[in-house]
């Protein structure tokens, strides 16, 4: 794509974090309702669509196979530490953020393991629609799965793409894939102008109710204002 195109699909990104974390927590909770279940959805018909091809039992098997001497691998935890901090968020201030609003004698020890929990079945489960797929293409290719297999940026954009397009209406499954993608990302950069923007407010950064800019554009709010800012200079820096 030339780079107008990348810059108008980045504006629209920022403008659709914006409409979703413009009322603060409560239209954040609201856009979660959507972006955090749709995925499921949406994994749970590629895990099933990926099942019924020919060759995803030789990937989910390779999947699920342990292989115990990798356990004394140092790369192996690193890639697991790696993984599991990145997708929750360690260090990130979200679980801060969204801890803050709950109520005062909230578990929140229980709802910590429960998300730890979820987070690391969320990880499995999307590993069986991906090896489910890569079984497929490996079988048409006539090698095996670990040739076809690869790790990072080129597993979800090039080599689940490239299995979905060999199927049966392969642009609306690539478009589900897409759109599945697309509303994760949203998800988490919600979640991440969330602890910041909770931060500003927290420091009294959310402005002046009674400052002149405000009561001269009444149909500005101040969350609007904050959010807002937050989204461009976001969108600038990208």
């Amino acid at each position: 794509p030339s780079t107008t195109e990348l810059s108008l699909a980045l504006i629209f990104s920022w403008i659709s974090l914006f409409l979703a974390t413009r009322r603060g927590v409560h239209s954040a909770g609201k856009a979660a309702y959507v972006f955090a279940t749709l995925p499921y959805a949406i994994l749970t018909l590629l895990v099933i669509r990926g099942s019924l091809l020919e060759g995803a039992g030789e990937g989910i098997k390779f999947y699920l196979q342990p292989r115990i001497d990798r356990l004394g691998h140092i790369r192996t935890w690193l890639d697991a530490f790696n993984q599991i901090i990145y997708s929750l968020g360690i260090g990130t201030g979200q679980m801060v953020a969204y801890g803050s609003y709950t109520e005062s004698n909230e578990d929140i020890v229980l709802d910590a393991g429960c998300i730890s929990l979820l987070n690391s079945f969320t990880s499995l489960y999307a590993g069986v629609a991906v090896f489910a797929m890569l079984g497929h293409k490996a079988h048409k290719d006539g090698r095996s799965v670990a040739d076809v297999v690869q790790s990072g940026e080129g597993l979800a954009f090039v080599a689940i793409p490239d299995g979905l397009s060999e199927l049966p209406a392969a642009g609306l499954w690539c478009f589900i894939f897409f759109a599945m993608l697309f509303a994760l990302a949203l998800d988490s950069s919600i979640a991440m102008l969330e602890s910041w923007t909770t931060m500003l407010r927290d420091f009294g950064w959310e402005g002046d109710p009674n400052a002149p800019a405000f009561k001269r554009m009444k149909w500005i709010r101040r969350q609007d204002a904050l959010v807002g800012s937050s989204c461009a200079v976001g969108c600038l820096i990208s």
